[in-house]
């Protein structure tokens, strides 16, 4: 596992990270504790790394690239709340009265 560099923002991070996935390319990332708001980025295996370093000079060049277009971080949308309609609520409380 090798470190690659940092991303800043939380969701910029995740928005990185969720490319890298579905790049197939095996990571994780964590808070750097040195710097604020600021997210390290791990490559699991040797053979990626070069890609993936390559992606993260990419992404730093330009986050909003459609490239990178991926999944939204949970903390950005409403939760499963703001995805149902009024009918599944109403299900939802006549279940619970059962």
């Amino acid at each position: 596992m090798r470190l690659i560099g940092t991303v800043k923002g939380e969701k910029k991070a995740y928005q990185f990270y969720s490319f890298l996935q579905e790049e197939k390319i095996e990571c994780s990332y964590e808070p750097d504790s040195h710097q604020e708001d600021c997210f390290q980025f791990w490559v699991m295996h040797e053979d990626e790394i070069e890609t993936a370093a390559h992606w993260l000079e990419e992404f730093q060049k330009n986050p909003e690239d459609p490239r990178f277009d991926v999944k939204e971080h949970p903390i950005d949308t409403q939760g499963v709340a703001a995805n149902t309609t009024e009918e599944d609520d109403e299900k939802e409380a006549e279940e619970d009265f059962d």
